[in-house]
Parts: structure tokens; C-alpha cells; sequence
């Protein structure tokens, strides 16, 4: 694992982390820690969510398993009149 050194941190931000740590019962390395896991994996997450076509990956899935879906579905020609609804 690789070490990382923050300098010029304010006293106020030290202070506050020391009092969150606390409150996690955690070591304020260990929060910084996880503040910054945090803040990687919702990174990574969002850069994934941006680069993904979610639809596209469904219509995968269903394919290879064999699920139907709405691209099975024949859809009526809009040249065709249908009667209109009456409510009676």
C-alpha cells in the first residue's frame, strides 16, 4: 500500500476531522482514509454511469438469456386506422 502525505491543512479541517473521527469511532487516518475511498469509488461510478449505454447492455443480457422484450413486440403499422374508444 502507498503512503500519502497532506501538508497545509488547515487547523479548522484537522480539528473537524479529528471530531467525525471520533464520532465513527475511527482514527482520523482512518477517516481520511475512507473519505477518500468514498470519494474514488463515486468517481469511478459516475465516470462508469457516463460510459455506459444501460439500455443497450440490458438488451445484451436478454438476448444471451433468452428473455423476451419489448424489441419482440410488433408494433402495429401506423398506416392502420383503429375504431375510435366509446364509453358507454
Amino acid at each position: 500500500m502507498a503512503t500519502l502525505t497532506v501538508r497545509k491543512v488547515a487547523d479548522e479541517t484537522v480539528n473537524k476531522l479529528k471530531t467525525i473521527a471520533k464520532e465513527n469511532n475511527r482514527s482520523t487516518e482512518a477517516e481520511v482514509r475512507s473519505i477518500v475511498e468514498d470519494f474514488t469509488a463515486g468517481l469511478l461510478v459516475r465516470k462508469e454511469v457516463e460510459e455506459t449505454n444501460f439500455y443497450e447492455d440490458l438488451r445484451n443480457y436478454m438476448k444471451q438469456e433468452g428473455i423476451k422484450g419489448i424489441d419482440d413486440f410488433q408494433l402495429p403499422s401506423r398506416d392502420q386506422t383503429a375504431e375510435p374508444m366509446t364509453f358507454e
